[in-house]
């Protein structure tokens, strides 16, 4: 696995189309240097914006590789998993007293062949996360570009209406390196009753309680959603994955070696 790195980063957030700014009246207020100061322009667009700059949480993007070895070629669903290595007193947790602290990062399809097989994943491919919508100004800049001619505006540029935030995908960390634990699963393929992304309009909808967004039939959750008998939990299709999570500052990730 890559190393896991998080930072803050500085962030312009566009907060133009909520702050209410008086548009200047010639008939009534002196002209100055600030004359368009809240006068957006309808062809260009570029008149006004307003941004509210703030740090944010964000990680350098990772990978993972598993080896896997199957006694036959089939359809299997990885389960990824991560969680705390120790309690706030600094001892390790049992497996069932963590079982709930653990949160889920990707659940996704493979094709097992027989024998060996190599699987490598990337947390920009990861199933639950979206990245940042385009802000109102990026939108409304596109569309007067392409109004002009000077900007080919794509049809069919839809993005996600629900999922949480790619950049809050990691905790923290500490400096020196935090430890948690990583959890790995593979589980036979079973599909779903309802065809995945069935039943409704994805551009509309986030498709809660149509029952098409589960990848398989496996609840959510699974293994973590139920009680753990700790002495057959173990098995050979499953493994935990010690990790460091550690903290930078965005100088040090911008320079060569983080």
């Amino acid at each position: 696995m890559d190393k896991l790195v998080t930072y803050f980063d500085t962030f312009d957030a566009d907060i133009t189309n909520a702050v209410d700014v008086e548009v200047f009246d010639d008939a009534s207020m002196q002209a100055g240097e600030m004359k368009k100061f809240g006068k957006m322009a309808h062809y260009q667009g570029e008149d006004f914006v307003l941004y509210a700059r703030m740090p944010r949480l964000n990680h350098l993007p990772f990978s993972f590789k598993l080896n896997v070895v199957a006694d036959k070629p089939q359809k299997a669903v990885v389960l990824v998993f991560l969680g705390p290595k120790y309690d706030q007193y600094g001892n390790a947790y049992s497996v069932n007293a963590n079982r709930e602290n653990f949160f889920q990062l990707d659940h996704f399809l493979v094709d097992l062949v027989a024998g060996e097989n190599a699987i490598t994943r990337n947390s920009q491919d990861f199933s639950w996360f979206v990245k940042d919508r385009t802000t109102y100004f990026e939108l409304y800049k596109q569309v007067m570009q392409a109004y002009n001619g000077d900007y080919k505006f794509p049809l069919d540029m839809s993005e996600a209406h629900c999922g949480f935030p790619a950049r809050l995908m990691l905790p923290k960390g500490k400096k020196g390196g935090m430890p948690f634990q990583f959890f790995f699963m593979i589980a036979p393929y079973h599909a779903p009753e309802v065809e995945r992304f069935t039943g409704y309009d994805s551009t509309v909808s986030c498709g809660v309680g149509s029952g098409a967004r589960y990848i398989d039939a496996l609840p959510f959750g699974y293994p973590f959603n139920r009680k753990i008998n700790e002495a057959t939990w173990f098995t050979p299709n499953m493994v935990y994955y010690d990790a460091l999570i550690y903290h930078k500052s965005e100088t040090e990730v911008n320079s060569v070696v983080v």
